[in-house]
């Protein structure tokens, strides 16, 4: 018999089922053992309404299938779309499921996540999903990935911004294709990201002395006191909404920002020079007693 650790592993091309159900139209579903534990296990690829060619159904299945033997050299070609698939759901979906008022705290925050989700479906999936991934190494089409993504911002469809940070997207994702063991070197090293991807379209607006003053008459004591600590404080949106009583120090009139909060989630600060303690000033001080004696909120 031979050892267990010297057997050769060998490639699993898993089942494809078609499941009928109660109501509603037929299921496709892709089953495989799971190396290393042996745990069988089936995902749902989509509805014979869906997925209404075998060829479809084999598409949806090859991210997964590339999963199933990911300990294995890659057994034929493999498409950009089961590149783009694994990778989505390995190193994208796992961040997007932080609740509201939960703590977003994984390699990636969901609001970054959801970015690269759309990114993947709406823009790079389109336009490259059918092509093998090992020929995108080729001068021609590393050469057509560049004129895409300059053609991306001259269009005005994207933000110059957005479209560099699909190019960097793009990036990490062959990066992680090499690691994978599907390439030998990333397209992406010789593709130069587009001039003036970097600009904004428009110009950050910047209130003078006198409107920021004429602003805090305009509102009650809840939003006068978020103007004044983005006002007086310099700080980002997210770092404001994410301080807690416990981070003021009134006996030496200190802020130290610790978190931030953003769509609904409470985040890490973006750099260390934001975990900084700060004086608070005098009108933010008063700001922040006056709230505190209003709201139930007042507790550490």
């Amino acid at each position: 018999m031979i050892p267990q650790h010297e057997r050769r592993l060998r490639h699993q091309n898993g089942t494809l089922e078609r499941q009928t159900r109660k109501s509603g139209p037929d299921i496709w579903t892709y089953r495989w053992v799971e190396r290393g534990s042996g745990k069988r296990r089936r995902v749902r690829l989509g509805t014979t309404k869906e997925l209404t060619t075998m060829q479809a159904v084999k598409k949806a299945a090859d991210g997964y299938r590339l999963s199933a033997n990911r300990e294995r050299e890659a057994v034929g070609p493999v498409t950009m779309a089961a590149i783009l698939d694994r990778y989505e759901r390995e190193l994208v979906t796992p961040y997007l499921a932080v609740p509201l008022g939960g703590a977003d705290e994984g390699r990636l925050s969901s609001m970054t996540a959801r970015a690269y989700r759309s990114w993947l479906r709406n823009w790079i999936c389109p336009r490259w999903s059918r092509y093998l991934v090992a020929d995108l190494v080729k001068p021609q089409l590393r050469s057509s990935m560049e004129d895409w993504l300059r053609q991306l911002v001259e269009s005005g469809d994207l933000a110059p911004k957005s479209v560099r940070s699909i190019g960097s997207l793009l990036h990490l994702i062959f990066r992680q294709a090499v690691k994978w063991g599907y390439l030998q070197s990333s397209p992406m090293e010789y593709v130069d990201l587009p001039e003036g991807s970097t600009r904004r379209r428009t110009e950050p607006r910047t209130l003078k002395p006198g409107q920021y003053f004429e602003l805090l008459k305009l509102f009650g004591p809840r939003e006068q006191l978020a103007i004044k600590i983005l006002g007086w404080l310099g700080t980002r949106r997210g770092e404001g909404f994410g301080l807690k009583w416990q981070d003021l120090d009134f006996e030496t009139d200190t802020v130290t920002f610790r978190q931030g909060f953003v769509s609904g989630r409470v985040t890490p600060l973006k750099t260390e020079a934001s975990r900084a303690q700060m004086a608070i000033p005098v009108d933010v001080k008063e700001a922040l007693l006056a709230w505190k004696k209003v709201t139930p909120f007042n507790e550490p």
